[in-house]
């Protein structure tokens, strides 16, 4: 097995053909640079070169699926560093919307990609840094909008992080207002 590789999925899309504010060819480079990075500068330096490509302010590009599909496959693969970087990506791209001119459904597409990670982000949500649980919580908030049928799940996970030590007064204050969110879909 090779290590660190998500070539398969990577090579499966055209990433030259795919719309983004510029050209998403660099984008299966910076994927793997995300995967593998040893340094929180590596990281950022990745996390950019896909945030400002194929996300850009809100604005998804016809490649943010692409990405969405690739990033969740990398999260087990991923560095801490990195790790941190694609949850804080696919939280970018799971609030976008399309950039005018992309097909309407181009941010209902990446939310059901990026939704295929639940189990993942949950894990992260009792085991995960604290960044880590932030990023989820904000994940698996907007999920619940777009899948109702995960709410009693994330509420139970929720519940149970406030309950732990270690939790600081921000992440406290954000699992209190996304129960309530997601309380009142």
């Amino acid at each position: 097995m090779k290590d660190h590789s998500i070539d398969w999925e990577i090579g499966r899309h055209n990433w030259s053909a795919l719309r983004a504010l510029e050209s998403a060819a660099h984008i299966p480079l910076a994927i793997r640079s995300l995967i593998k990075s040893s340094s929180e500068d590596a990281a950022r330096i990745a996390y950019r070169q896909i945030d400002n490509t194929v996300v850009v302010q809100g604005s998804l590009y016809e490649s943010a699926v692409a990405t969405a599909t690739c990033l969740v496959m990398a999260l087990p693969l991923a560095t801490d560093s990195g790790r941190e970087r694609i949850l804080g990506v696919l939280c970018e791209i799971v609030g976008g919307d399309a950039v005018s001119g992309e097909a309407d459904d181009l941010g209902w597409r990446c939310r059901c990609e990026i939704s295929r990670g639940v189990p993942l982000y949950l894990t992260f949500i009792e085991n995960g840094s604290r960044m880590e649980r932030l990023y989820c919580c904000d994940l698996l908030s907007i999920l619940c909008e777009f899948e109702v049928g995960i709410s009693a799940r994330v509420l139970y996970y929720f519940e149970r992080l406030l309950e732990q030590p270690d939790i600081d007064d921000q992440l406290s204050s954000v699992l209190v207002n996304s129960m309530i969110q997601i309380r009142s879909l």
